[in-house]
């Protein structure tokens, strides 16, 4: 990386072959050593991450939000609002399903994850494609694409720091940047609320 020091380096997910106190004592001298800037751990349950927290200040947590995946993260915020935590959200755009780029007629082949995910199949996957295409009259008045929605929708929730976007050209790297520097009104969140209450095996 060509760099001396890792600005936030993150647990991926608990490890159960490992208590978390031995995890927490060596990001604590990470810390110490001056080799992380910030420490933090990612899809802890709302146990794990008070077990971590009882042993080393957490400066970030990161967990999948979408308007249409909230499951994980919702017991996870207020704690970390509580202890001063920022709440990295990732996958906003629910692995393309908040792009407007599937059809009603899309499959996936077997070596796409998508492929086995419920919210891909059937009366789940028409479901969210029609919320999607409700959803671009909010966006085209905020002047913006539904992916922009999507990501500014994550950054509006509270206790949200950061949403995690990922990016394979310089041209959804700068579509991704245009989710930010700007607000939904509470109207438009209140009205994408209504879009998605009814969904089938909503997370």
């Amino acid at each position: 990386l060509q760099t001396d020091t890792i600005d936030v380096y993150i647990i991926h997910g608990p490890d159960p072959n490992t208590p978390i106190p031995e995890t927490m004592r060596a990001l604590e001298k990470l810390l110490q050593d001056g080799v992380v800037r910030a420490v933090g751990v990612s899809r802890y349950s709302r146990e794990q991450i008070e077990e971590a927290q009882d042993c080393i200040q957490l400066h970030v947590a990161q967990y999948p939000l979408s308007i249409f995946r909230r499951g994980e993260i919702t017991p996870i915020v207020p704690f970390c609002r509580e202890h001063n935590i920022g709440v990295m959200a990732y996958a906003p755009l629910a692995k393309g399903l908040l792009t407007g780029k599937f059809d009603p007629g899309a499959s996936f082949p077997e070596n796409d994850l998508r492929s086995r995910m419920g919210e891909f199949q059937g009366k789940a996957f028409q479901e969210r494609l029609s919320a999607a295409e409700q959803m671009n009259p909010i966006a085209d008045k905020n002047g913006k694409s539904l992916a922009q929605l999507a990501i500014n929708w994550n950054l509006c929730q509270p206790g949200v720091t950061t949403a995690l976007t990922g990016a394979k050209t310089p041209a959804q790297v700068k579509e991704n940047a245009g989710g930010a520097g700007w607000r939904l009104t509470g109207a438009d969140l209140d009205e994408i609320e209504g879009i998605v209450s009814g969904l089938t095996d909503q997370s």
